[in-house]
């Protein structure tokens, strides 16, 4: 087997039946299996695979399912490992393939094995370029991240112009061997979503293994799709940051973060009571606490 594509689904049928047709298209020539792994979907999924199994034969269609939602990191774990390909692909529900852009993906990937972790590019529904990667998150990045709009204005994740080494690609779709990724001991599982492929990538870069923008495998992504709400996010992301410094930094970098975390939450706050925005006084008073 050439390729095992693996997908975290959670209550997102209509995602999932988008993400399966544009396999179909998207992966050309390439021998595929493709494995959704159910974080405990409150429909029926098993006649939604079944149907799948159906109509997208050529796909080899398996379908693992929790009892409970595991995370992100957690399912695609057990994926990878009853997988078959030589390479695998993770791609999100909501993330979409053009035409032979999973083709694309592999047989660049295939080509060059010097490059551990490669990343497709990102559009929007619009097809305007999507932020596909981005600068590792130290303070100064975390500092843009949180009051500069640094994701905006390209300081922290931006739409590479063209294919190269980057700190980190989106988790949404990339492509490694998956020996490399048993050699990375998989996805961090203290991780329940996001931050989980920085986390990977810091790991791998460690290792002296580098990431890789590939301009020329293109996936339209709708971005957030699969949060519940709007306060997850923002909470996973604080965890997240939180986490990571307490793998890879030093006790005053920790100390730092806290300082930057509390000051967007409470500043955040203050003006959500000002501007009557009760959702974002609820969100970022959650955060806070979080921060400690």
């Amino acid at each position: 087997m050439q390729l095992s594509v693996i997908i975290v689904n959670h209550n997102h049928p209509e995602l999932l039946t988008s993400c399966i047709q544009s396999l179909d298209t998207g992966k050309g020539s390439v021998e595929v299996e493709t494995i959704i792994v159910d974080n405990a979907s409150s429909y029926p999924v098993d006649k939604q695979i079944q149907t799948f199994q159906t109509l997208y034969q050529n796909l080899h269609i398996r379908l693992v399912k929790n009892s409970r939602n595991l995370g992100f990191g957690k399912a695609n774990n057990q994926g990878v490992k009853i997988s078959n390909g030589e390479f695998v692909l993770f791609l999100n529900t909501d993330c979409f393939s053009h035409l032979n852009s999973v083709e694309k993906l592999y047989t660049f990937a295939l080509k060059h094995p010097d490059y551990t972790i490669i990343g497709g590019k990102l559009v929007n529904p619009d097809l305007s370029d999507q932020p596909s990667a981005g600068r590792y998150l130290s303070l100064p990045a975390v500092f843009a991240m949180l009051f500069l709009r640094g994701d905006r204005i390209g300081l922290t994740r931006y739409s590479p112009k063209s294919s190269r080494v980057v700190d980190w690609v989106s988790g949404a779709c990339f492509i490694m061997k998956k020996t490399n990724f048993e050699k990375l001991d998989g996805f961090d599982e203290q991780v329940f979503m996001y931050m989980e492929e920085i986390e990977l990538m810091r790991r791998a870069k460690i290792k002296s293994m580098n990431t890789y923008f590939y301009h020329g495998a293109v996936f339209t992504h709708i971005g957030a799709a699969t949060s519940e709400n709007r306060t997850t996010p923002v909470l996973n992301i604080f965890i997240g940051l939180m986490y990571l410094y307490s793998k890879y930094h030093s006790p005053l970098e920790q100390t730092l973060l806290r300082l930057l975390l509390r000051t967007k939450a409470r500043i955040s706050v203050i003006l959500g009571k000002l501007f009557n925005r009760g959702d974002l006084v609820q969100i970022y008073e959650k955060a806070d606490r979080l921060v400690g």
